[in-house]
């Protein structure tokens, strides 16, 4: 967790997450942190999460939509359409 880089929102109108939304670039893919916790990685255009229900607060939830947007996994088109993402 040494490479942690802040999670910059591009998608979501909001200026920051304030450091409580990171990203690390591994060899395993892209690592999605939230508030510490690992969420979910990304690699060759899938990702995995990494939690439990009780870790996706919508605040995470929040992070977790935008770095899926960010890495062109989700398009952010419907609320519909996120959920099933969730689902996979």
């Amino acid at each position: 967790m040494d490479n942690l880089k802040e999670l910059k929102p591009q998608f979501e109108n909001v200026k920051s997450y304030y450091k409580k939304a990171m990203i690390e670039y591994t060899t395993n893919g892209i690592v999605l942190y939230s508030y510490e916790v690992k969420i979910a990685t990304i690699k060759d255009n899938k990702y995995q999460l990494h939690c439990d229900d009780n870790d996706l607060t919508r605040t995470t939830l929040r992070h977790l939509k935008e770095f899926l947007q960010q890495n062109k996994v989700y398009n952010g088109e419907k609320k519909n359409d996120f959920i099933k993402v969730l689902e996979k």
